[in-house]
């Protein structure tokens, strides 16, 4: 079957001027781009008034398991999203031991969801296999987690790993890449990524290096040590001598706004260095989404998430707990209390129906409600959810969220949590970046916003035949008003599609047709 799309407004990716032609799609493949003589027996499509992209990139995706339940993805193909990087922060789904999948599924589960399905995959091999089986509307490409690596080797104990056990990451951070990862994963605020430090993590990360592959993380604090942070993971990146990218660079908390331009200058130096490659991603919103466990000390997770919740019960630990996160002064752990108050962290997501009305007020509002003290509602849920919950912390400006945007190593990523009442970033992201910033408050021009979308995240996961609209290249692209798109998700109803999204082919194929998703799963994992 061959398609035309006639009288295009050409926006290819490659951040140049967008221009008018056609494009001939032919065999999963762009066959001409230009103008020329219209070839028998293909539809013709006008996109008079449109434009026509490649198809978006998020660098930052959490649809580990969902795409196991949904591999339709409509959350992402409908804001023209035709990839997605899984395995991020550290913490993923494989590999896993058989013994500890009862522990990871319920450890993973505020995060990635726990859908009701069979974990049958031990190796990442395993887990790729049953997405191939399965057959996906989005085109997957993955990281390894340090996390898996960790928790296979060293259990979930705050201790230094033996020479044996960095040896074992090591060899199942090879075998990872060997089936196809596009690189590593680090979450520094998540266990038992936390209790990794940077000589052992820099060791493991140069296997992935040696295979091509590069380095995701979620530093260890974006607040108080905002600065330590980034010279912790520039130090790694270039010990290891593994390119660098950042998930959703930010300042947490209005004292720390101000460290954002000397972080971005400080990135810039260390690239111009040349000992590491540095890129980073940001979604549009002032506000994030994690695991409410998230907000407990360090010390509360050494050991898992058993060890978590029996201490849980201890009058004498909660008090503690509470003095830690009511404390003023600099945090070296990333104090999500101190950064964003009681009030600034929403409930998202709970498992049971017993908590459902809680989701979307804040800790502050519950404790009002309850009439109990905030620390203690943090308690009570995670004991009544067995750690199921998930959370948003108001920790930006729309200002910030602008210069991050606006800077050449940015890239665009969801982040976005499934379940409950999830981040409207999960429905949102592309449509507000093209609608909001870059329509309406014109940060960049609409070829610069396309390029950090698709050529700029294809360069950096190695996709040599995505990512820009040329003869030859695979036909993954979205077709959208570029006068109309916007997001229209928000925090009180986050499931909605966004406007201006008219068609989205993914190899060759329509996803989506005159704004529905087709039904189609013409994806492919990425290897």
């Amino acid at each position: 079957m061959k398609t035309i799309f006639k009288n295009c407004r050409i926006i290819d990716g490659s951040g140049n001027p967008g221009y008018m032609g056609d494009i001939l799609i032919e065999n999963g493949k762009i066959a001409r781009v230009g103008n020329f003589f219209s070839p028998e027996n293909a539809e013709i499509i006008n996109l008079e008034g449109l434009a026509i992209a490649p198809g978006f990139i998020d660098m930052h995706s959490h649809s580990d398991l969902d795409l196991l339940v949904h591999p339709e993805a409509k959350q992402k193909i409908m804001q023209g999203v035709t990839t997605e990087l899984l395995g991020q922060d550290g913490t993923s789904i494989a590999p896993v031991k058989p013994e500890e999948k009862d522990i990871l599924r319920r450890q993973v589960s505020g995060l990635l969801g726990d859908p009701d399905i069979e974990w049958d995959w031990i190796t990442y091999d395993d887990y790729l296999k049953r997405l191939e089986n399965l057959r996906t509307s989005i085109n997957i490409c993955t990281l390894v987690p340090y996390g898996q690596l960790r928790q296979w080797a060293v259990g979930m104990d705050d201790r230094k790993p033996s020479n044996d056990e960095i040896e074992l990451m090591k060899s199942l951070c090879k075998e990872a890449c060997k089936h196809g990862v596009r690189g590593i994963s680090l979450g520094l605020i998540y266990p038992p990524c936390i209790y990794a430090d940077r000589e052992e993590i820099a060791e493991v990360c140069k296997v992935a290096e040696e295979e091509g592959g590069f380095l995701v993380c979620h530093i260890r604090n974006e607040g108080d040590m905002f600065f330590e942070s980034i010279e912790e993971i520039i130090w790694i990146a270039e010990k290891a001598g593994i390119p660098l990218h950042i998930s959703h660079l930010k300042a947490a908390g209005k004292e720390n706004w101000h460290k954002m331009e000397i972080v971005l200058k400080r990135l810039e130096e260390a690239n111009q260095e040349g000992k590491t490659e540095i890129s980073f991603d940001q979604y549009p919103y002032p506000v994030g989404s994690t695991l409410l466990s998230a907000l407990l000390p360090p010390w509360m997770h050494n050991g898992g998430v058993n060890a978590l919740l029996e201490r849980l019960h201890d009058q004498a630990l909660r008090e503690k707990i509470k003095e830690e996160l009511n404390y003023k002064g600099i945090s070296t752990w990333e104090n999500w209390i101190k950064n964003c108050g009681w009030e600034g962290i929403i409930i998202t997501s709970v498992k049971s129906e017993t908590n459902k009305n809680f989701e979307g007020k804040s800790l502050a509002e519950i404790a009002s409600m309850l009439n109990i003290e905030p620390g203690d509602v943090i308690f009570k849920l995670l004991i009544e959810e067995n750690t199921a919950v998930s959370m948003g912390q108001i920790w930006g400006s729309e200002e910030g969220i602008g210069r991050v945007m606006q800077h050449p190593f940015y890239m665009t990523g969801t982040d976005g949590l499934l379940g409950g009442k999830p981040h409207p970033r999960l429905y949102g992201t592309f449509p507000r970046v093209l609608g909001k910033y870059c329509r309406e408050e014109k940060l960049f021009s609409l070829e610069e916003a396309v390029f950090h979308m698709t050529s700029f995240p294809g360069r950096r996961l190695g996709l040599q035949d995505r990512g820009q609209i040329k003869e030859g290249m695979v036909a993954d692209l979205v077709i959208f008003d570029p006068e109309k798109i916007i997001d229209r998700a928000t925090f009180s109803n986050p499931h909605q599609y966004g406007e201006g999204v008219f068609h989205v082919l993914v190899n060759g194929e329509f996803v989506v047709r005159e704004g529905k998703h087709t039904g189609k799963r013409p994806g492919k994992v990425l290897r």
